[in-house]
């Protein structure tokens, strides 16, 4: 039984109007009610009916984990059909991720023994971009905006502004 007939329903909005700050009132009145109507032994047999089917589902739920439970606890566990992310939607959807270019190879080509160099190598490259880009800001307030930096900046001074962005 998915829904309550209105019969029902009606029974009960009359019991809470009769007795609206009483709840233990209102659910005796309306089960009076309900067991009045013509239709009460059907709707009985619904609601067992349902009830029936919700303990025999709620037993196999629990019957099903203490096996899984006790295969864990001998080592037999049963593999699952579709392991948690490895089904062919959710691989396909990571894909490309795995053609990011690390290094001059795709990601998902770069072995174990080479990620640590590769890692490394990035760094530096990093570090020298971040180097070379404080260069540039530092040289912005000492160049003129149709000067050239050799017109601008004598080599000596130049050469204390590689030192700061640690590019000597």
């Amino acid at each position: 039984m998915s829904e309550l007939p209105e019969s029902v329903l009606e029974c009960v909005r009359k019991s809470i109007e009769e007795h609206p700050s009483n709840n233990a009132q209102a659910a005796a009145c309306a089960e009076q009610r309900i067991k009045k109507l013509k239709i009460f032994d059907d709707i009985v047999d619904d609601l067992f009916h349902d009830y029936v089917q919700k303990l025999v589902y709620d037993q196999r739920h629990k019957l099903n984990g203490e096996l899984r439970a006790e295969a864990r606890a001998r080592g037999q566990h049963p593999e699952q059909k579709v392991r948690v992310g490895e089904s062919p939607t959710v691989r396909s959807s990571y894909a490309d991720l795995y053609l990011f270019r690390v290094g001059g190879k795709t990601l998902g080509e770069i072995k174990g023994e080479e990620l640590e160099a590769l890692a490394d190598r990035e760094h530096r490259t990093a570090e020298g971009y971040l180097g070379r880009a404080a260069l540039l800001r530092s040289l912005m307030p000492l160049v003129k905006p149709d000067k050239t930096v050799e017109e601008c900046v004598k080599g000596k001074k130049l050469q204390e502004l590689f030192e700061e962005a640690n590019l000597a």
